[in-house]
């Protein structure tokens, strides 16, 4: 990861005071009033649940269908298809971690081929804890004669996205060419919720050229929650080219994942935090990590999550009120029922399991020390089975 330090410490080292506070706005602006009435206790806990289940529903529905069309599209192209074979990666994801892809960057210009994924899949392998918050998928694209497929645009992303990972949060990298500026574009898939509802959006990483004339473009941050770049001069970088375009890439990735996890109310996701503590040059300038969201956002985003979590893997959940300030998620197994019984405040404790089989009743108390934020409903109902 040393490279990947230095070119924070004398690319990027200027922008780590825009590292990106939860992307926040998406989960204040959806369904407003619903999440200020749960802050405000004007709204029960099983009034949200009631509408984050119908919401994951109509979700599931709708990115089925769309898959569906997609399949038959690609059932006579697969020799067309990035990967090969479609489905290639679905099911590859235990836990619903986010997957991260990159693709080749297309063929007929600078920096073609794998070399940039190469390098970025390093830099996040470098990260020690990354691979407790996301899985990387690398091999997965095909190649032609020795040349590599590569994602076209953002439908194609968009499309891959709904083939290898449906319902499950991807970030999905592509690279577009626009004469001699090649810029980088990350598909989000299912990582954070939408206004609209929509599975996923894309946006632009970074831009990069190679001006040679004096007093040409200067590299500069773009605007938005996340890191990203207006355009990076390559002719004028102190570090190798490809460097550079991977550890803008990887830095992007890092804030993507941290923000997600904040999202979901795991806050020991720190993995960009691990990076720039080690850039000597940004050390003093790294923020505070970003303020907690309230709980009733952590509270709905994360409920309705989950509950399509349980949707993907099977299981047709139900939601009641258990107590005023409690709700009960209700899932039917082979020769048992189980209610996870959570609070507002989850998941930050742990909720109670109960199994009932036939006559016979068990509660199940998980030892509140031992609980980790980033365990799953569908964890404990797969662990019962």
């Amino acid at each position: 990861m040393e490279w990947l330090v230095a070119i924070v410490t004398s690319v990027v080292g200027t922008l780590a005071g825009k590292i990106p506070e939860l992307i926040i706005d998406h989960v204040r602006n959806r369904r407003a009033a619903e999440e200020q009435a749960l802050v405000d206790q004007q709204a029960s806990v099983n009034q949200v649940a009631e509408e984050r289940l119908e919401t994951s529903r109509q979700s599931f529905a709708r990115e089925q269908h769309e898959r569906d069309l997609l399949l038959e599209r690609y059932r006579l192209r697969n020799a067309h298809y990035p990967l090969g074979l479609v489905g290639r990666l679905q099911h590859k994801t235990p836990n619903f971690r986010p997957s991260v892809l990159i693709s080749p960057v297309p063929a007929g210009g600078r920096l073609a081929g794998n070399r940039v994924p190469g390098l970025v899949h390093e830099a996040l392998r470098g990260v020690s804890a990354f691979a407790k918050f996301a899985d990387l998928h690398t091999g997965s694209f095909v190649s032609d004669n020795g040349v590599p497929r590569a994602i076209t645009g953002s439908v194609g992303a968009e499309e891959i996205g709904a083939l290898e990972f449906p319902g499950q949060p991807a970030i999905i990298l592509y690279f577009e060419r626009d004469g001699d500026t090649l810029s980088a574009f990350a598909f989000l898939n299912s990582l954070f919720p939408t206004v609209d509802g929509s599975l996923g959006f894309s946006l632009r990483v970074a831009s990069f050229g190679w001006d040679q004339a004096p007093g040409a473009r200067h590299s500069l941050p773009g605007d938005g929650d996340l890191p990203t770049w207006q355009y990076i001069n390559l002719a004028a970088a102190p570090q190798p080219e490809d460097r550079v375009v991977a550890a803008v890439i990887a830095w992007f990735v890092l804030a993507c994942l941290d923000s997600h996890w904040q999202a979901r109310g795991v806050h020991d996701a720190d993995l960009l935090g691990e990076v720039l503590q080690a850039a000597p040059d940004t050390a003093q300038t790294v923020p505070t990590p970003p303020e907690e969201p309230p709980l009733g956002e952590v509270f709905g985003y994360r409920l309705e999550t989950e509950l399509g979590e349980l949707i993907h893997a099977g299981y047709e959940p139900e939601v009641a009120a258990f107590t005023d300030q409690q709700v009960a998620v209700i899932v039917e197994l082979e020769d048992s029922q189980v209610a996870l019984i959570v609070t507002a405040d989850y998941p930050a404790t742990p909720p109670l399991v109960l199994v009932q089989s036939g006559a016979e009743g068990e509660r199940l108390d998980l030892d509140e020390s031992g609980w980790s934020p980033d365990r799953t409903l569908l964890e404990i109902v797969e662990s019962l089975r």
